[in-house]
């Protein structure tokens, strides 16, 4: 590229690269040398990478093929599997760091700047209000209960696509589903903001065990699965029921229905406080709704007449560290990153790793993530919500909140996946049967979204093919392969991309239509 004046998009993707880079090099030590070189006229990071397209000519259709297909480079894989989203910018910052050092990069999160993102959500007052402030500002008319659930979804998706911490916000997601709690479910309503704040986030990178007692005791949880109303000699037993199938052992996973039972009468008495109170949602244990008697769950036997919620601890403390707990755990975490069918060697090495640790989440990940587990990464599709967020934060663009334009809520609902309301326990499937099948309303968001035409967002796909040097004649379709995919779509894909922009003569207008056309292809579904 010859030297000009940077447009408004040239400039943002030069800073944000620069920032890391030299944020990154006071921290660790770690050199500038051979990573990223941004300024005028070279402002791609892709460039660096040694990634550009060579300029068009006659066999410009066999470059593009033997430039495409899968990619052998690991860091690549890593950062498509520990993002909420392929972005040339986490690539780049990779490649700088090194595999290990992105990774550690990332693990260390709360070292990750991420004032800009707290200043975006800053005008959704909800998400810092108590239950009791949420009910009473609905009672008073001075908020609804939808506005509840638009920031709290506002924020999911604004910090999903811009906040630098992805492989948090990665596990957020995991966690969140891993509890799942249906917003729309009564009073759960005014707690869900809480618990996302105090159990889910406050614990996704921290240990197991803190945030498995931390959600047992949160009133969204306990109103969700009905443990409040759980009483002695009228036993509620869904909470326990979950407790056990859901969130440690794994469905019929060494219990029977006597444990379920057992664990119903342990937990009697766990309830919350009440509107009246004040303080809505807030854990309280009612000493005579508790059943006093002796229990046994799942082997462990709980003495009688032990003191407040001793009982309930008790089998919490037992499960968190259950050997089957450990393998269920590592199932889901090597699923989630490396594919629907993990090698048996992966499982293991986090199962034993939760038991070494005491169910340290950074451990985990260390291993779930390390360069021979990625090895055994199988293709996964994206979730709905993922495939959003990818063509986000592939193409630099931009959510708004806090304003009264279209909510993303609208958008998501179209593509037909709302964070926090899928209706059953068990969170949303995380496989290409339930996901791999309605792929219009991608499709249609791809194009519509690449042309500026959905409200909640600002992109300019047109001026990122000159970043990556890729704005002659006959070479686009390699840049938008590698702005939205790192590389990786097909041949025939890429084909496609090319012969369409080369038919309408690779106007503006084409363009942004051959960007939503890349983004509807079958590659840009996987990760």
């Amino acid at each position: 590229m010859t030297s000009h004046v940077l447009s408004e998009t040239e400039q943002r993707l030069a800073d944000v690269v620069a920032h890391a880079t030299r944020t990154r090099s006071r921290s660790s030590g770690v050199s500038r040398r051979g990573f990223l070189r941004v300024g005028a006229g070279t402002a791609a990071a892709a460039a660096t990478l040694g990634l550009v397209a060579k300029p068009a000519d006659a066999g410009m259709r066999r470059a593009i093929a033997a430039a495409g297909g899968a990619t052998t480079d690991p860091k690549l894989t890593l950062v498509k599997r520990a993002t909420q989203g392929f972005s040339l910018l986490d690539y780049a910052l990779a490649h700088g760091l090194g595999y290990g050092g992105w990774l550690s990069y990332q693990i260390n999160h709360t070292k990750i700047d991420d004032s800009a993102v707290n200043a975006m959500l800053a005008p959704l007052t909800t998400l810092t209000m108590t239950p009791q402030q949420l009910y009473d500002a609905v009672q008073n008319s001075s908020l609804t209960a939808g506005t509840i659930y638009r920031e709290l979804a506002e924020a999911t998706m604004v910090r999903s696509i811009h906040s630098p911490r992805q492989l948090f916000e990665r596990m957020v997601e995991f966690w969140t589903n891993h509890f799942n709690i249906d917003w729309n479910d009564g009073a759960v309503r005014y707690m869900l903001p809480d618990f996302d704040r105090t159990v889910i986030r406050q614990h996704a990178m921290g240990y197991f065990p803190d945030m498995l007692k931390a959600s047992a005791k949160h009133g969204a949880m306990l109103v969700y699965l009905d443990n409040n109303t759980n009483v002695v000699g009228r036993p509620q037993e869904n909470y326990a029921r979950e407790l056990l199938e859901l969130h440690t052992v794994g469905v019929d996973n060494g219990y029977t229905q006597t444990d379920v039972q057992e664990l119903a009468r342990a937990l009697t008495g766990w309830t919350i406080e009440n509107v009246r109170s004040g303080r809505l949602g807030t854990f309280r244990f009612n000493p005579r709704g508790h059943d006093t008697g002796a229990k046994t769950v799942m082997g462990l036997v709980i003495p009688p007449n032990q003191t407040g919620t001793d009982d309930g601890d008790q089998v919490i403390d037992y499960l968190a560290k259950h050997p089957n707990t450990a393998k269920f755990i590592a199932t889901k975490l090597a699923t989630w990153f490396l594919g629907e069918n993990p090698v048996p060697a992966a499982i293991n090495a986090i199962a034993s790793t939760y038991t070494a640790t005491g169910g340290h989440i950074p451990s985990m990940l260390r291993v779930v993530l390390s360069q021979p587990a990625i090895a055994t990464a199988t293709p996964k599709i994206r979730q709905p919500r993922g495939h959003l967020t990818s063509m986000f934060r592939s193409t630099l663009g931009q959510l708004a909140v806090g304003t009264n334009r279209t909510s993303i809520v609208n958008e998501l609902t179209l593509l037909g996946q709302l964070p926090h309301r899928w209706p059953t326990p068990d969170g949303f499937p995380d496989d290409i049967a339930s996901w791999g099948k309605a792929l219009h309303p991608r499709w249609n968001f791809s194009a519509r979204y690449c042309l500026n035409q959905v409200r909640i967002a600002t992109v300019d796909v047109v001026s990122l093919l000159p970043l990556v040097q890729a704005a002659t004649p006959g070479s686009q379709a390699w840049g938008i392969n590698l702005i939205l995919t790192g590389g990786t779509m097909s041949e025939e894909e890429q084909y496609t991309v090319q012969d369409f922009i080369d038919v309408h003569d690779g106007t503006a207008a084409t363009i942004r239509d051959a960007f939503g056309l890349a983004g509807s292809a079958p590659s840009a579904q996987l990760y």
